[in-house]
């Protein structure tokens, strides 16, 4: 399945929150409980809106990204896709674009994953990133770039 990435804006808030909570309110639900209020609000005070790509399928929001590019790497803090646009490659491809990005810039590539998030999990060990560490509710990963000849 074929996408596009777009710059988020800040009218696109309703659109990410939407997104967002159908993406990880499984999760968050099992790990500490889903108060719509407060999720609501965490969302829209820690919103990093220059950080964030939409991930646009035939002109529609399905998804979005949040990369932080430093100087010595590039963190993925979030990758969410609309439940009914899992498994359709799109993450996979999302992800393989960032890993050909960071080999390209010759910095580390991490990202983090709810450890209840399986699917997650397998999808990221399968494209070559190594568990890094963990905390009580995420495993993280890296992947290093290949040495350059």
């Amino acid at each position: 399945m074929n996408h596009s990435l777009r710059k988020a804006r800040h009218d696109d808030f309703e659109v990410l929150y939407k997104i967002n909570k159908e993406a990880y309110k499984p999760y968050v639900e099992q790990i500490w409980g889903w108060d719509e209020d407060w999720q609501y609000n965490f969302f829209k005070e820690n919103l990093e809106i220059e950080k964030i790509n939409i991930v646009m399928i035939d002109n529609e929001p399905v998804g979005f990204i949040s990369i932080d590019y430093r100087a010595d790497l590039i963190f993925g803090e979030s990758i969410a896709i609309l439940p009914e646009y899992q498994s359709k490659g799109i993450g996979t491809n999302i992800i393989s674009e960032l890993i050909a990005e960071s080999k390209q810039l010759a910095v580390p590539f991490y990202i983090q994953v709810f450890k209840v998030n399986t699917r997650a999990r397998v999808l990221y060990e399968r494209l070559g990133f190594e568990l890094h560490g963990e905390s009580e509710t995420h495993f993280k990963f890296k992947m290093e770039p290949a040495p350059s000849n």
